[in-house]
């Protein structure tokens, strides 16, 4: 090892008595902001900040050591540990920041990274130079696969990287940062200096009521109200595990018309059943089990399992006969900000999708807790009408689970 680390991660200072000095992480966190972000972290760390460098070690050494297992030349484990190389390639690098003029997050990634590969490629050149035989050891780290060979195998590997060389820089970034640094999607939009419902909500801030609002940030700054205004939306469980979240209000309430359209609407279903079509903006209509409508958007997601670890997760995106192309512009619109893998809100749902699976193939609790406003009395059978926050509407669809399984699906 090149030193005792401290819990940050960085070789700690040693004092003329010989003895290690260790800092705990907990005290370092309490000196820096616990919003900033890593990006933040790493400006700071160019002037040469302590408390930022060392931060932004104790935030990157676990990345690099999950992307560097498996990758160290077989024939240079004997002399070295992946971990020493891990720590010395980050030190270099740390110690280079003032040089190394960084765009956002991932550019610090990828520096990293090639940092860490271009030092793994000079020892399999000392190996093939000088070629070392010595017999089996059994305490020699393993050479078995890392977790993304396990994944995709030593082939797949090899057509992944080529793969990945024919990428923009940034979607490279992306997908790094995601496959082998393991961070969860919200990290990803982070580190990639992506925007988030907030910023479209802060960026509109003091703008007169009656402004037109662009698209984008009409669809987006929504979703950074309040929790009182989620709670406010109200929901309704129906028959066989269906249900409507968004039966007073909805993110979509405050669309904007789209010019000529009530007048379609009028001429096809007459104006009073049009008035009440175009006053109802759900959040979701959930046909259970896996398909979810949002009528204002015109868009759908469905879910289709394919086994028991691996779901097809659809969107869909509808464009209305006869309808103004402003309507098909706004589903596309929000289907790419709300829906695609890298957007800036469905990497909350699908980092839930994950944790709840891992928390489902777990041993450690067997129960599923959705108590959340459940009371006593809850009628389990027709149509009632709750809160959007009320967990009712997910356990109605346990208990109609339940009951197709005992009717034997019936």
């Amino acid at each position: 090892m090149i030193g005792t680390l401290t819990g940050a991660g960085l070789p700690a200072t040693v004092p003329a008595t010989g003895a290690v000095l260790r800092q705990p992480l907990v005290d370092l966190s309490r000196r820096v902001n616990e919003n900033e972000t890593s990006f933040q972290l790493l400006l700071r760390a160019r002037t040469g900040d302590p408390d930022a460098v060392e931060l932004l070690c104790a935030r990157y050494l676990p990345r690099l050591h999950r992307w560097a297992r498996g990758r160290l030349p077989r024939g240079a484990r004997g002399a070295m540990d992946t971990n020493d190389v891990v720590q010395e390639v980050l030190i270099s690098v740390i110690r280079r920041l003032q040089v190394f003029e960084p765009r956002d997050e991932g550019a610090f990634q990828g520096y990293l990274r090639q940092a860490l590969t271009n030092r793994f490629r000079d020892e399999a050149r000392k190996i093939n130079a000088h070629p070392v035989s010595s017999p089996l050891d059994s305490a020699w780290p393993s050479s078995g696969p890392s977790p993304l060979e396990i994944a995709i195998g030593r082939e797949g590997v090899e057509r992944y990287e080529a793969a990945l060389e024919k990428l923009k820089p940034e979607d490279q970034r992306a997908i790094v940062a995601r496959c082998e640094w393991g961070m969860s999607h919200e990290e990803v939009a982070q580190a990639l200096g992506k925007p988030s419902a907030n910023a479209a909500r802060t960026a509109w801030a003091g703008k007169p009521a009656d402004a037109p609002k662009p698209m984008a940030i009409e669809q987006l700054a929504p979703f950074q109200s309040s929790n009182e205004f989620m709670d406010s939306m109200g929901g309704r469980v129906l028959g066989s595990g269906h249900s409507i979240m968004g039966t007073v209000v909805s993110t979509h309430s405050g669309y904007s018309d789209v010019p000529g359209y009530a007048a379609l609407m009028d001429d096809a279903y007459g104006p009073e059943r049009a008035r009440n079509i175009l006053r109802q903006s759900p959040q979701n209509v959930v046909l259970y089990p896996s398909i979810a409508i949002k009528g204002s958007p015109q868009t759908m997601r469905v879910l289709r399992p394919l086994a028991a670890d691996r779901t097809l997760v659809e969107s869909w995106a509808f464009r209305p006969k006869g309808a103004p192309d402003l309507l098909t512009e706004r589903s596309m619109s929000y289907n790419r900000i709300t829906f695609s893998p890298m957007s800036l809100l469905a990497q909350d749902d699908i980092h839930v999708f994950e944790a709840l699976h891992r928390g489902l193939v777990a041993s450690g609790n067997e129960w599923v807790s959705l108590h959340r406003g459940c009371r006593p009395d809850e009628p389990e059978t027709g149509d009632l009408d709750t809160t959007a926050t009320n967990e009712l509407l997910m356990r109605h669809q346990y208990r109609a689970w339940m009951k197709f399984m005992a009717d034997g699906g019936a």
